[in-house]
């Protein structure tokens, strides 16, 4: 039986995600929502769908370092931005550990991992490698935005792709730190259903792009979070 498959343009998933991510943040930082705040629970859409898009595009072209450089250069520039409000603004006091530095630590794991896999010598010095990568990368991920669960959420969903779907308890797993990563949140599923979805979607690469420029999200999330201090800081 033929699983039937739907298909949504990549920039109409990234419009969703930054539609979603900037009412979470408006909500949260302007308006001291707390995670049970309706306008918060929209906000768990846009996580999925940066990482599945991220993830995807990853797992299928392997260029680690392009992602490295970019996440890292806007990563860092977004907590230069927080330094001024630090101690003053709420949304300041998480910017050194925004979602740039979350992804930029997953990257590194792969890229890590992909340059062990290429190196010669015994399985068994190979394998201490891995595990010596993993518990460095996951100690990271635990000052960042998602924590552990977010670091999983997106090194499982890159192998579910890079195996091709062919192991099913990768599905399984990928569901299960989607909702985990709300776990504080009573609208944790909603993280689960958006993967769900995701998973189940093939979005078109051959209909008409929207924003052709890959550096447009990378200048919108630190602007975005800069207005949203400034209007926090001025109302306070």
């Amino acid at each position: 039986m033929n699983i039937v498959k739907f298909s949504i343009n990549q920039d109409v998933l990234k419009i969703v995600a930054l539609v979603t991510m900037t009412i979470d943040h408006i909500a949260k930082y302007i308006f001291d929502a707390s995670m049970d705040n309706i306008y918060v629970g929209i906000g768990r859409i846009s996580f999925p769908i940066f990482a599945f898009l991220l993830m995807k595009h990853l797992a299928t072209k392997q260029i680690y370092s392009k992602y490295l450089i970019r996440l890292g250069i806007f990563g860092a520039l977004v907590v230069g931005l927080s330094l001024p409000f630090r101690g003053v603004v709420k949304v300041a006091n998480i910017l050194p550990f925004n979602i740039l530095i979350s992804f930029f630590v997953a990257v590194l794991f792969l890229y890590i991992c992909s340059l062990i896999q290429k190196e010669k010598g015994p399985l068994w010095v190979k394998i201490s490698m891995l595990i010596l990568n993993l518990l460095y990368c996951a100690m990271l991920s635990c000052v960042c935005d998602y924590g552990i669960y977010g670091f999983l959420f997106l090194v499982l969903l890159y192998f579910y792709f890079y195996f091709i779907k062919s192991c099913r308890i990768l599905l399984f797993l990928v569901l299960i730190f989607s909702g985990l990563i709300n776990i504080n949140s009573m609208f944790w599923f909603v993280g689960v259903l958006t993967t769900l979805v995701l998973l189940f979607n093939d979005y078109d690469k051959k209909s008409k792009r929207l924003l052709k420029k890959w550096w447009w999200f990378y200048v919108y999330y630190p602007l975005h979070l800069l207005i949203i201090g400034l209007v926090s800081y001025l109302g306070n």
